[in-house]
């Protein structure tokens, strides 16, 4: 199934299956690992794994089968692992992940019509000095174009991000509230996400 997904997104070689293996094992031996599933009348659809770090829960890892997509499950189990949690007493917060650089606009949909809200971070892509001289606005557009030229290439639109994320955090970033420099690293495209007080208890 986790190979399954990588495929699907187009991350065959993020990972191999004797690391996610590996992974797995470590995690079973540690205290606040949780692993969750979803079951279809064929059996197991969609697995979850989170871990709690005192009141807060991380979602770590999400995987589904591709055969399975159509139904969902994805969505059915983080809105039930979601609820469940929420209805803990011991519960402040459910960290769902930051946002990839190149993630879409409309990645996050689900999650906000659960009640998730995204926080504002700050990143900042730091290349080898020598790499870095190289870089540039103009590469930035240069890369873009290709981008446009190749929207399905993942290793296109992941350079794209993290150039964007590079030349943006050179730039002085804003305060909020007051509008006055706060340094050189500007905020990223990233979210993190976390349920709105009170919902979905």
């Amino acid at each position: 199934m986790h190979q399954d997904t990588l495929v699907r997104q187009n991350r065959r070689d993020f990972e191999t299956k004797r690391s996610w293996q590996r992974a797995c094992q470590s995690a079973d031996e540690l205290p606040g690992f949780e692993a969750w599933g979803a079951l279809t009348a064929s059996g197991l659809a969609a697995a979850l794994v989170l871990v709690r770090i005192d009141d807060w829960f991380m979602l770590l890892s999400q995987n589904s089968l591709s055969e399975t997509i159509r139904q969902n499950p994805n969505h059915a189990l983080v809105y039930t692992v979601t609820k469940e949690l929420m209805n803990r007493v011991t519960t402040t917060a459910i960290f769902y992940a930051l946002q990839s650089f190149d993630a879409s606009t409309s990645v996050d949909d689900f999650k906000f019509r659960m009640g998730y809200r995204p926080i504002i971070v700050r990143q900042r892509v730091v290349f080898n000095p020598v790499v870095s001289r190289l870089i540039a606005p103009w590469t930035l557009r240069a890369v873009q174009t290709l981008l446009r030229l190749n929207p399905s290439s993942p290793v296109v639109s992941k350079a794209a991000g993290l150039l964007r994320a590079h030349v943006h955090g050179k730039r002085p970033w804003l305060n909020s509230t007051s509008g006055s420099p706060q340094g050189n690293v500007g905020p990223s495209g990233s979210e993190c996400l976390q349920p709105a007080v009170g919902s979905n208890r």
